[in-house]
């Protein structure tokens, strides 16, 4: 009874410790192997037999009921040694460990007079269904992803289940993603609500951008990869800011032997859509209209501007080279380290890619360049250091924002150019305590530059006759739906995520292994966005534009988590705790009674020639009177989110899964507090303001 009550009392010491005292809100980034040792003659436990993870120091012995855990390992295939002595040794090959698992190893010893040199070979089995696992979940290992047909991570994703993938581009306006990107969604959800973690750091940005950058972007080399983790649903209390799904790609951060592959892959020069080409004189309606009795077309209608915009795009090939080079980290590099230098290893991996675009854009091809890095230092047994970075550029071009994508069928220059930078470094340190505790920390910065600039196929001007909607079509042929000239995009955004994590797990007995963990961001978002008019490139003469400012919304979360594991059924429990601080000031209900681009002090008396500016100097409509608004702290938000998930192993096939939670995903940091600000054409070009036509702001 009262060896009971001291280890209530010892449990109730650490939830309160954990309480008080900052302990991986981020992913998870090892398993655990667990089983027992037994005589196979008699099924007697075998106390204190010896279990080794051959080639680490992980390792267990069995208790007096010979039950055995091994925690903190990192996902792969291992071999496992058992010894006792008086009994013959034997190896259990091809152990798969996976992310968040339990990998069970049962295994009966035969007695031997004389312990023998030679050990007796078990080569394991993969189980078909997963006994612990409370979620829905898909893994995905490196050897799998060698023998599939996915080129990129992307690829290897969407062949899961619960993932589709949609490869048609899709028709976006102003307030949504993709530009015309192939999209996927996990259970319906679209992509922005799922999050994507590399070795446990967050690797997505928290405000969404253009063609998919942000949001769930990431962009990883598939050489790097050493195991994917696929959750589709009821996800544990460690797991936040999500609703759709989570992926967890844990990287190759080298091995004892030097390791180098390189690809090339190409494709010819084609068609990549259905249907016919968009130019075919044989098929194309616009051109058999406007084809004249001599077999010529109309050079009214084929202008020297509707031909500069024309072009093959069937005439671009795909290229796409990939290196990766690993092993233990070269001597010569670091000799500053000695000794410790080998304790390191590295990988590194590289990748060009230049797919040539579907339809007619402002660039010919859309190219990737990334280079991947990710390392360990083995300070001493129990004691790990993984350190990793990521620098990817993506030079894309969009269909712009409306009406995807025949408005431009006829003017290349409807897009405009895109780049996107992606920066990320992490380091992150792992302390196996005891063969029953250890402790995670990671640090990482993720860093997101989008640059979007009008390209040089764009004309300036304006149509004679432009409709009630701003659309400029060819003059003389304002029937036909394609555009000579249009507003432009034009932005500089830049997001940033400097986070601290941490997780501590406690095998307390056989049974419950708990674990608790924190996250704390620090974000950062710089806007700079912009619409250019139909006739200038100046952005002193914008037609709309965002507020341009810079904040930095703080995020903090809190769990502890249950995983009590029986023979008939295994229980996660968990609560969560979230909280999002806009930490800025934002406008008051009382900021948009009237026009906020309206002076209220702006004197139309003192005002005769009705330029919008009165003898005062006051402006009627001008985004200064914006930014004078009265502004109030936001309010932060927080939660309790309780997380429940069951599974009841039926048979060794057969397993009914049960989960019950509450979760929550705030909406990206661009879209929380958003002010868009609308000039009409005759303010910007000087005109005489009206009342009918004010600058105004069209959306918050």
């Amino acid at each position: 009874m009262d060896k009971n009550i001291r280890k209530n009392h010892q449990i109730l010491r650490f939830v309160l410790l954990a309480a008080i005292i900052p302990v991986n809100l981020f992913a998870s980034t090892t398993g655990k192997i667990a089983g027992s040792v037994k005589d196979k003659t008699t099924a007697a436990p075998l106390i204190a037999a010896n279990v080794q993870i051959v080639g680490t120091h992980l390792g267990a012995a069995a208790d007096l009921d010979g039950n055995f855990y091994i925690l903190s390992v990192r996902p792969g295939i291992y071999t496992l040694r058992i010894t006792m002595m008086g009994y013959q040794k034997v190896e259990v090959r091809n152990v798969r460990v996976s992310l968040d698992q339990t990998t069970r190893v049962d295994v009966q010893l035969e007695q031997a007079a004389v312990e023998a040199n030679e050990s007796i070979v078990i080569i394991a089995e993969r189980p078909v269904i997963q006994k612990d696992q409370t979620t829905s979940v898909n893994y995905i290992s490196m050897e799998e992803i060698k023998t599939s047909t996915a080129l990129d991570v992307y690829e290897a994703v969407n062949l899961q289940t619960g993932v589709f993938f949609d490869p048609i581009a899709i028709d976006s306006d102003m307030s949504t993603m993709g530009r015309g990107e192939p999209r996927y969604s996990i259970r319906g959800g679209d992509q922005s609500e799922v999050i994507w973690y590399v070795d446990g750091t967050r690797m997505a940005s928290m405000a969404e951008a253009k063609a998919d950058a942000g949001g769930s972007f990431t962009s990883i080399n598939i050489e790097s990869v050493k195991e994917i983790q696929v959750i589709t649903g009821g996800f544990n209390a460690e797991y936040g800011m999500a609703q759709s799904g989570i992926v967890n790609v844990i990287t190759n951060d080298g091995g004892p032997d030097y390791t180098f592959s390189l690809d090339y892959n190409y494709a010819p020069p084609k068609q990549r859509h259905f249907g016919n080409y968009l130019y075919d004189p044989k098929t194309n309606y616009e051109f058999q209209k406007n084809t004249l009795e001599d077999g010529t077309l109309n050079p009214e209608w084929w202008t020297p501007q509707r031909q500069s915009q024309v072009y093959d795009y069937r005439d671009f090939a795909d290229h796409e080279l990939r290196f990766a080079v690993g092993g233990p980290m070269p001597g010569r590099c670091l000799p500053l380290l000695g000794d410790e230098i080998k304790k390191m290893t590295v990988f590194v991996s590289g990748k060009y890619q230049q797919q040539a675009n579907m339809f007619p854009r402002p660039r010919d091809s859309r190219t990737l360049t990334s280079l991947n890095l990710s390392g360990r230092y083995a300070v001493k047994p129990g004691l790990n250091i993984k350190f990793g970075g990521i620098y990817s550029h993506i030079a894309h071009s969009t269909y712009n924002e409306e009406n995807f994508p025949f408005f431009s069928k006829y003017y290349r220059g409807y897009g405009t150019l895109l780049d996107n930078y992606v920066y990320q470094v992490r380091v992150g340190l792992t302390h196996n305590i005891n063969k029953a505790m250890f402790y995670e920390l990671k640090l990482s910065s993720y860093n997101l530059l989008q640059d979007e600039v009008p390209s040089s196929y764009r004309n300036l001007g304006e149509s004679e006759k432009p409709d009630i909607w701003g659309w400029h079509r060819y003059d003389g042929f304002e029937d036909e739906p394609f555009l000579s000239y249009l507003f432009t995009p034009m932005s500089n955004n830049r997001t940033r995520d400097i986070s601290l994590v941490g997780n501590f797990n406690w095998q307390v007995n056989r049974n419950n292994l708990i674990k608790t963990g924190f996250e704390f961001h620090y974000n950062s978002y710089e806007e700079n966005s912009w619409v250019l008019p139909s006739f200038s490139n100046d952005l002193d003469q914008y037609r709309v534009r965002g507020l341009n400012e810079t904040n930095n919304p703080l995020q903090f979360s809190f769990y502890i988590q249950d995983k009590m594991e029986f023979e008939s059924m295994i229980l996660n429990i968990g609560l969560r705790y979230d909280l999002f601080d806009g930490n800025r000031d934002w406008y008051t209900k009382d900021s948009f009674i009237l026009n906020p681009s309206l002076d209220p002090e702006y004197s139309s008396s003192l005002d005769p020639d009705k330029d919008g500016i009165d003898s005062n100097g006051r402006n009627k409509w001008d985004f200064q009177n914006v930014l004078n608004a009265p502004r109030e702290p936001v309010k932060p938000f927080h939660s309790f989110n309780p997380r429940l998930g069951i599974s009841f192993p039926i048979t060794d096939v057969t397993v009914f899964h049960f989960s019950y939670g509450h979760f929550y995903q705030m909406p990206s940091i661009n879209n929380q507090y958003e002010l868009v600000y609308f000039r009409p054409v005759s303010i910007i070009k000087g005109q005489p303001s009206t009342d009918t036509d004010p600058e105004r702001v069209i959306n918050m």
